[in-house]
Order: structure tokens, then C-alpha cells, then sequence
């Protein structure tokens, strides 16, 4: 059973809320993939990444008590980008676009108000879970102008150190230049 919850701090009719539900286990992350098309109208429309976990309303106070505390979280947008190679093959890294964290809180929400260009895009995702959280379940969400096809995939071919990269990214000044890692 998973719960579901999703915040829009603005509605369109036009736009289309994606989303999927994931759980990893302590230590895990998470990972989705879509491609993203958007149309000559609908190019630097807004768009939103939304990443929701189980919060105290979905707990027995009487069992769990009412001190629940969130897991802390992370969301990250990268966009893969090909470059073909003098020899032909083919080169691909990681682009980190934007992303957010947050300590104790249910929702993390990521607006992106130039929207983003056509590509292949990877969402990771975590929650630092611990013992007390007995409910490992996410919802990520998409809200765009666009329908999305998006496919979760595995993180155990990505592999940990790739994601801790991106989470440098995320931690990272702006003033620390290019935001992107070889895969």
C-alpha cells in the first residue's frame, strides 16, 4: 500500500501531474528516466519536481507517538548528454541541472520557471532512512504542460559513488564550475 499526497502550489488545466511510487531500503536512492519533448508553444514553460514521503497524519499516534520525524531527502534533475568521440564511440555524462534537500520535512518541491530543453533526463532521489521510519516509500511527481512517459530504473547498475557525485553537485557552489560526471 503506498500513500499519496501531492502539493501544487499553482494549477494549470492544461498541465499533467506524472508521478511514480518508489521505496528503497536504508542507504538506497532512487531513479527515474523519461525524455522530454516539449513543443515549439510549450518551450520555457514551467515545470515542477515535487518528492513526498509518508508524514505523522499517515501514523497511529498511539503506536508510533506523534514525534515522527521526516527522513532527510534529497531530489536532483541531470540531463545525459552524448558526445561522439574522434575514434566514434560514443561519450556519456551526467549533467547536474538543479536539485534541492531538506531536513525533516515531508515535501520537497523543485520549480523549474524556465522549464528545460529537450533531452534525456535522470531524477534521483533519497531519503536517509532510519530505523524509526517504518514506511520507505516515496512519491515523485512531474507537473508540466507535457505528458511524460517515465521509467524508474535501477540505481544498482548506476551505482552509489555516481550518486554521491551528484549530491556533491547539489552541496556545491555555484562558483565551483562545471556540474558533471562521466558515466
Amino acid at each position: 500500500m503506498f500513500f499519496y499526497m501531492v502539493a501544487v502550489c499553482y494549477y494549470r488545466n492544461d498541465y499533467d501531474d506524472t508521478t511514480i511510487c518508489d521505496e528503497h531500503e536504508l542507504g538506497g536512492f532512487g531513479m527515474m528516466k523519461f525524455e522530454y519533448k516539449p513543443s515549439a508553444q510549450s518551450a520555457n514553460t514551467p515545470i515542477t519536481f515535487t518528492l513526498d514521503q509518508a508524514n505523522w497524519r499517515f501514523f497511529d499516534k498511539t503506536e508510533d507517538g506523534c514525534d515522527y520525524e521526516c527522513a532527510n531527502m534529497f531530489l536532483m534533475i541531470t540531463q545525459l548528454c552524448e558526445e561522439k568521440l574522434p575514434d566514434g564511440k560514443k561519450k556519456v555524462t551526467q549533467k547536474y541541472i538543479d536539485g534541492t534537500s531538506s531536513a525533516n520535512t515531508c515535501t520537497l518541491s523543485k520549480p523549474l520557471k524556465t522549464g528545460l530543453p529537450a533531452g534525456t533526463y535522470l531524477i534521483l532521489y533519497c531519503a536517509e532512512w532510519a530505523v524509526q521510519h517504518k514506511m520507505r516509500k516515496l512519491v515523485v511527481s512531474i507537473y508540466d504542460e507535457n505528458p511524460l512517459s517515465v521509467k524508474k530504473i535501477s540505481s544498482k547498475e548506476y551505482g552509489r559513488d555516481n550518486f554521491d557525485a551528484m549530491v556533491y553537485c547539489l552541496n556545491a557552489s555555484p562558483d565551483d564550475g562545471e556540474k558533471d560526471a562521466a558515466l
